[in-house]
């Protein structure tokens, strides 16, 4: 710390969301780039919340009515679905991990 310098606590509000859809998320995968998208609709973004996480960038997606569009997370090099969801604070109870479908983000337009 500089001396004279005032000292700044900066702190990031954690939120917490739930998924209601049992319906399997699409993760958008970009090795080259260290990150990952997890999708679970289609719709627009109107917000995003990035959330605290240590040695990389989550942030959720929220569409108009509230609810989780995606999750974001850059810095990642490896993951699980259901160890990403808790680090973004989004629990899933209804949702089948298992179903999920992976694809590669150069595959993501042609689908």
């Amino acid at each position: 710390m500089t001396a004279g310098w005032p000292r700044y606590i900066m702190s990031i509000e954690q939120h917490h969301f739930t998924i209601r859809s049992a319906t399997p998320p699409v993760i958008e995968v970009d090795s080259i780039a260290k990150a990952v998208y997890v999708r679970f609709k289609r719709a627009s973004v109107v917000k995003t919340i990035s959330q605290e996480a240590e040695h990389m960038h989550i942030a959720v997606d929220i569409d108009s009515k509230g609810e989780v569009v995606g999750i974001e997370a850059v810095g990642i090099t490896q993951f699980t679905l259901r160890g990403l969801l808790q680090m973004a604070c989004v629990k899933a109870p209804t949702m089948d991990y298992s179903r999920a479908k992976y694809s590669p983000t150069e595959m993501v337009g042609a689908n």
